[in-house]
Order: structure tokens, then sequence, then C-alpha cells
């Protein structure tokens, strides 16, 4: 089991992500995340993240609800095969969430 290092973004209200995402560290994103604020437009970089299961959505999901309806949750650096799974589980469309 490989840890998940959270690292906060300077100025941009949001997350650097490195490791798994998983339901050991999921809850560890979920108290990150409460500390950014829900001001909307908020960031999780996920360029460095090497693994993602269900856990790990719906922790990203359950993120971008905290936003509250204001702005998307912007994921950034997914991996093609992070992209895939966002696809194949039809996050892609998420109204809360948005993928550059």
């Amino acid at each position: 089991m490989e840890a998940l290092e959270i690292t906060y973004l300077d100025g941009d209200g949001g997350l650097r992500l490195a490791g798994e995402l998983d339901m050991h560290t999921a809850r560890q994103l979920k108290e990150a995340f409460a500390n950014v604020g829900n001001n909307g437009g908020a960031t999780l970089d996920l360029s460095e993240v090497t693994f993602i299961d269900s856990s790990g959505l719906h922790a990203i999901v359950e993120c971008a609800r905290a936003q509250n309806g204001s702005e998307p949750l912007i994921l950034v650096g997914a991996s093609e095969l992070t992209v895939r799974l966002l696809e194949i589980t039809d996050l892609v469309r998420h109204p809360d969430l948005e993928i550059r």
C-alpha cells in the first residue's frame, strides 16, 4: 500500500495529490479538501496519482459536491489511465467536475 501525499496549491485553492487514492487514503483527501474552502473553482492536481479505486473516485465526487454548485471542481494533470477511468465511470459528464 502506497501512501497519499497531499500538498496545498499556492493561491488557487486546491490540492496536489501524489500516490494512491484508494479506500485507505480517501478519507485523507476529504479531510484535506475541507481545509481548502468552498469558494468555488478549487483544483485537484492528479499528475502524480499512481492509482485510483472506487473509494478514491467517490472522494473526488464528494469534494466536487462540497463546492455547493458554485463552480466545478477542476481536475488537472490526470494520466491517460485516470482519464479513461473517468470516462468509463461517466464522471466526465458530472456537472460538478471539470477535467482539463
